[in-house]
C-alpha cells in the first residue's frame, strides 16, 4: 500500500493473487480489520450511470499501519509516518485507472517474470543534456519493467489537453534517444470499463491525427488505447516477440506469404510468389519516403495479369503503425508510386495478430487499398483466408475472395 498509495478492493485482491491463491471473501475480511484498526484507512468513490447511483470503495495505508511497518522492517527507520496521509488524491480515478493496469499485469504474471512495478516518485526521468541530470524530462503516471524495457503508463481522463500530450510523446521521444530505446509509451483513455461513462475513441482519433502531423519515430513505441483495451497490453508486451522489423518480416513472410502460397491452389485467387529484388526495392521505399512495408510480392491472376501488393504487420493502437498505413494508402492512391520502377501497386494487406485487435484499433478516416486481415484469419487449412475493409462508416466489413479457375 506504500508503494501503491492508492487502491481499490478488487485491485488489492489482483495483488495478493498474483502471489498465491486468495478468495474474495477472505480479502474482505482482512479489509474490515485493518480498516477497523486504522491500519488502512477507506473511501469512497460515487458515481452515476444513466442516473442510477453506484459507488465503490479504495484505501490508503494508515499512519498506524506505516508504524508497523517500520517495526517490521518493510519501511526504513526513518520514513516519515505522518507523510502517508497525503496520498488521498484529488483525482482518484486518474491514479487508480493506472493501477488498475498495473494490477491486471501482475496477475497475469502470477510470478512467471520478474516483472517491477515502479511508482515514479521515486524513479525520475532527468534530461542527460543538462549537467548533473538537474532537469526533469518526463515524469510517468506509472512505470512496469522487465528486464531493460520500461513501459511509462500515461492516463488521460480527459482533463488535460491534447497539446500537453502530444508535448509528453515528444519529451518520450527525447528519453528513449538518450536511454537507448528502452521506453515504451501507453496513453490509456479513461473508459467506461472503469467507473465512468466516458466514450474517449474520438478523443483517441484526435490524439493521433495531431501526433501524424508531428515528429514520428519507429524508435518509440508509442500506444495509444482506451483503458479497457491496455489492461492486458503490458504483459504482452513483455512476453511476446519483440515488434520489431525482423519479426514483422517473418510473421509476413512465413505466414502471410507462405499462407497465401498455400491458399492459392485451394481458395485464394492469385497465385503469389517472392520477388527475387524485393530487398532493393524495400530500401529504395525507405529512402525515398522513410518507412518500408514489411513485405512486397507479386500475385497473378486468372487472366494471367501480373500484380503487386505490399503487407505490413500491425498492433492496435500502435501510432507508427498507422503512421506507416496512411503513408502508404495515401501513396498506392496517387496512382504512379513506384511506376517508374514497372512495378503498380494493386494495395496493401494489414495483418494483427488477433481479429480481436482487428475490430477494436482506432484508424480514423477511411484507408482506400488497404484490406485487412489477423494471422488467426488466415492460417486455417480448411477454410478460405478472410480479410476486411474499412468502409465509409468506420466499421471492418469482412470478405473472402472468391476463387475463379485460370482459363
Amino acid at each position: 500500500m506504500e508503494q501503491h498509495r492508492l487502491l481499490t478492493t478488487k485491485q488489492i485482491t489482483r495483488y495478493l493473487q498474483a502471489k498465491e491463491p486468495y478468495h474474495t471473501d477472505s480479502v474482505l475480511r482482512r479489509l474490515r480489520k485493518f480498516t477497523k484498526y486504522k491500519i488502512l484507512i477507506k473511501y469512497q468513490h460515487t458515481f452515476a450511470v444513466r442516473g442510477f447511483n453506484f459507488s465503490f470503495n479504495y484505501y490508503r495505508l494508515g499512519k498506524k499501519g506505516a508504524e508497523i511497518l517500520v517495526s517490521e522492517g518493510y519501511l526504513p527507520v526513518d520514513f516519515n509516518t505522518g507523510s502517508v496521509a497525503l496520498a488521498k488524491k484529488g483525482n482518484p480515478i486518474h491514479y487508480l485507472a493506472a493501477q488498475e493496469i498495473v494490477s491486471h499485469t501482475l496477475e497475469k504474471n502470477h510470478n512467471k517474470f520478474a516483472i517491477e512495478s515502479i511508482n515514479p516518485f521515486y524513479t525520475k526521468y532527468f534530461d542527460s543534456d543538462y549537467p548533473q541530470k538537474s532537469k526533469l524530462l518526463v515524469s510517468p503516471d506509472w512505470i512496469l519493467k522487465k528486464d531493460n524495457m520500461y513501459i511509462n503508463l500515461e492516463i488521460d481522463n480527459n482533463t488535460e489537453t491534447l497539446g500537453v500530450l502530444e508535448e509528453k510523446v515528444s519529451r518520450y521521444l527525447k528519453l528513449n534517444k538518450q536511454d537507448q530505446n528502452k521506453h515504451t509509451v501507453m496513453i490509456c483513455f479513461v473508459d467506461e470499463s472503469f467507473h465512468t461513462t466516458k466514450r474517449p475513441q474520438k478523443r483517441i482519433k484526435n490524439l493521433k491525427n495531431k501526433l501524424l502531423k508531428g515528429e514520428i519515430s519507429a524508435n518509440l513505441n508509442c500506444l495509444i488505447l482506451p483503458l479497457e483495451r491496455s489492461y492486458s497490453r503490458p504483459y504482452q508486451l513483455m512476453n511476446d516477440l519483440p515488434f520489431d522489423s525482423s519479426n514483422r518480416r517473418m510473421y509476413m513472410e512465413e505466414v502471410l506469404l507462405e499462407t497465401l502460397k498455400r491458399q492459392s491452389k485451394v481458395h485464394y485467387p492469385f497465385e503469389c510468389d517472392q520477388l527475387a529484388d524485393e530487398e532493393q526495392i524495400l530500401s529504395y521505399i525507405e529512402k525515398e519516403y522513410g518507412a518500408r512495408p514489411d513485405l512486397l510480392y507479386k500475385e497473378i491472376t486468372a487472366q494471367g495479369v501480373r500484380i503487386y501488393r505490399m503487407g505490413m504487420m500491425m498492433r492496435e493502437g500502435d501510432i507508427y503503425c498507422l503512421y506507416k498505413l496512411k503513408l502508404f494508402s495515401r501513396l498506392i492512391n496517387e496512382n504512379s508510386f513506384l511506376d517508374h520502377l514497372g512495378i503498380k501497386i494493386a494495395g496493401m494487406y494489414a495483418c494483427y495478430s488477433t481479429k480481436d485487435e482487428l475490430l477494436h484499433d482506432i484508424l480514423g478516416d477511411p484507408l482506400p487499398f488497404v484490406e485487412f486481415t489477423a494471422l488467426e484469419e488466415i492460417s486455417s487449412w480448411n477454410n478460405p483466408p478472410k480479410f476486411y475493409t474499412y468502409n465509409a462508416n468506420k466499421e471492418m466489413e469482412g470478405f473472402v475472395y472468391e476463387r475463379k479457375v485460370k482459363t
